[in-house]
């Protein structure tokens, strides 16, 4: 029909250094910074209502760009 479901737009962005990225771009974002810094840690942030196949594309993205030191976090009130 055409219609495009923005909810399904917005439930896969993602902030990477304070800017709205789509998941399906994180492996080449990821890749230009592991390439400058090799030891690069990814902190993964994170609330409750983050739906585990947004968690998993995440990490698709991460391994294809070879970033695989990560360091898991659950967001507080507080952020």
């Amino acid at each position: 029909d055409g219609k495009v479901d923005n909810q399904a737009v917005v439930d896969k962005l993602i902030s990477v250094d304070d800017r709205l990225t789509r998941v399906d771009g994180l492996g080449s974002i990821m890749a230009s910074k592991i390439s400058r810094d090799p030891k690069l840690t990814v902190s993964l942030k994170s609330d409750q209502k983050a739906k585990m196949d947004l968690i998993m594309d995440i990490h698709t993205q991460l391994r294809k760009a070879n970033a695989l030191k990560l360091s898991y976090a659950a967001m507080t009130k507080a952020d």
